[in-house]
C-alpha cells in the first residue's frame, strides 16, 4: 500500500542523516489522516523525510539561496511512498527516537491544503523567581547546528536544540553516544527559545524525545510556524513569542533579556528571537542567525542597542559566515568567541574573515569543526 505525506520543505541540498547520496532534500511531513487545521489545533504526528527527490521536476530551481525556495516553502508538497528495503528516501517519526523506514518515492507534487494556526501566545508565561544559586552560560559542539544553554543547578534556559554534520542522528542514539547537553538537561527543568525556523536550530529536538521531555514550554517566533512544533508531543506547551522584549531576573546581578527583532527586510536569519545573558556588568550574546550588520539596522531599539556592547562572551551568529565578519562588537577581558559550526563541505563555515575579525576584535575563538561528541563549552 502506497503511503502518502504531506510535507513542508526545510531544506532542498540538506546533507543526510541516512543513505549514500551527499545530499538530500530534508522535508518535514503529516499523514493523510492529519491533514486538516482542526487536527492541527490539537496536535498531529509529524514525520521527518530526507528525500531523494529532484526539485526541478516541481519547476523550481536547485540554488539554496534562489528567492523561488522561499515560495516553494509556503507551499504543500504532496509525496507518494512505497514501502522498499532498498530505497533511498528515509522516514522517521519526530520524537521517538525509532529506527527509520526506507521508501521509493512513486509521486511529488504541490498541492492546496490548511493554513497552520497560530500557537497561543506566550503572554502569561512564568519564569522561575528567587533562584538560590548563580547561572551560568555554555555553547555545545553540535557540528553545522546551534545550542546554548543558561542554567543553574535546577533550572535552565535552551537556545536552538540544533545539530549537523559531523553529528549525526544514527551515531547519536548509540547508548555510547555523549551527550554534555542532555546529562544537564535530565536534572533541570528547561524553557526552549528557538532563535529562528532554519532546522539547523531545533534538528537534534526531534531525534529521539530525550530533551523535549525535560521541557516545560517552547517558545518559537511569532509569524513562524515550523510544522514539527505541531507534533502532539509538544504541541500543547509551545507557544509564539511576540514581545519586543522581556527581562527575566535570575540570581542576584543575573538576568536573562529575551528580544524580539524587527527587521525592515525580514529574511529567515534575521527574523527571530536574540538572547543575551548578563552577570552584572558581563554579557553573553546569543543572536542566532542575526549577524551583527542585522542587529544595529534593527527597528526594536532593545535590538539595536546590543550593537553598542561590550561582550564576555559571543556564540557568533550564522555558525561564523562571511557576514559575521562584518561589525564585530567590541570586546572585554578574557572574552570568548564560540564558533559553532561543523565541517559542512558547502558552507565552510566559520570562515576565515570572521574568525579573523572576531580575533582582531580581541576575541578568543573556540572552534571544533569536527566534534565525536555534543561537549559542553563554558562561556560564563
Amino acid at each position: 500500500m502506497d503511503f502518502v505525506l504531506y510535507c513542508k520543505l526545510e531544506l532542498g541540498t540538506a546533507v543526510p542523516d541516512y543513505g549514500t547520496g551527499s545530499t538530500c532534500v530534508l522535508l518535514t511531513g503529516v499523514r493523510q489522516e492529519d491533514f486538516a487545521e482542526s487536527a492541527f489545533d490539537k496536535g498531529v504526528q509529524a514525520y521527518i523525510i530526507e528525500a531523494d527527490i529532484d526539485l526541478s521536476t516541481l519547476g523550481f530551481c536547485n540554488d539554496e539561496e534562489c528567492a523561488c525556495r522561499t515560495k516553494l516553502r509556503e507551499v504543500w508538497i504532496k509525496l507518494t511512498l512505497a514501502s522498499d528495503n532498498n530505497g533511498q528516501t528515509w522516514v522517521y517519526r519526530a520524537f521517538a527516537g525509532g529506527p527509520p523506514e526506507k521508501f521509493n518515492v512513486l509521486n511529488i507534487e504541490i498541492v492546496s491544503g490548511p493554513q497552520l494556526p497560530d500557537f497561543p501566545d506566550s503572554e502569561d508565561v512564568e519564569f522561575e523567581g528567587g533562584a538560590s544559586t548563580p547561572y551560568s552560560l555554555s555553547g555545545f559542539e553540535v557540528g553545522q547546528g546551534m545550542a546554548s544553554l543558561v542554567y543553574n543547578s535546577s533550572f535552565g534556559y535552551l537556545a536552538d536544540a540544533g545539530a549537523g554534520t559531523p553529528i549525526k542522528r544514527p551515531a547519536y542514539l548509540l547508548t555510547s553516544f555523549v551527550s554534555d547537553l542532555l546529562a544537564l538537561l535530565n536534572t533541570r527543568t528547561n524553557k526552549f527559545f528557538l532563535s529562528h525556523a532554519d532546522s539547523d536550530h531545533w534538528r537534534m529536538l526531534v531525534w529521539d524525545g530525550r530533551i523535549e521531555t525535560r521541557v516545560s514550554e517552547f517558545f518559537v517566533p511569532s509569524g513562524m510556524k515550523p510544522l514539527v512544533f505541531f507534533d502532539v508531543t509538544v504541541k500543547s506547551r509551545t507557544r509564539r513569542w511576540s514581545a519586543p522584549h522581556v527581562s527575566v531576573p535570575l540570581y542576584s546581578g543575573q538576568k536573562l533579556q529575551i528580544m524580539r527583532t524587527a527587521p525592515a527586510h525580514p529574511t529567515s536569519n534575521n527574523d527571530g528571537l536574540i538572547l543575551l545573558f548578563e552577570d552584572g556588568a558581563e554579557l553573553g550574546l546569543l543572536p542566532g542567525d542575526c549577524v551583527y550588520d542585522e542587529i544595529v539596522a534593527d527597528a526594536n531599539a532593545h535590538v539595536n542597542s546590543l550593537a553598542g556592547k561590550s561582550y564576555t562572551a559571543i556564540v557568533v551568529p550564522h555558525h561564523g559566515d562571511a557576514a559575521s565578519a562584518h561589525g564585530v562588537p567590541p570586546s572585554s577581558a578574557a572574552s570568548k568567541a564560540f564558533f559553532s559550526a561543523g565541517n559542512h563541505t558547502t558552507y565552510l563555515h566559520p570562515t576565515l574573515a570572521s574568525t579573523n575579525a572576531h580575533s582582531l576584535a580581541g576575541y578568543t575563538n573556540l572552534v571544533n569543526k569536527t566534534p565525536a561528541y555534543i561537549r559542553e563549552v563554558p562561556l560564563m
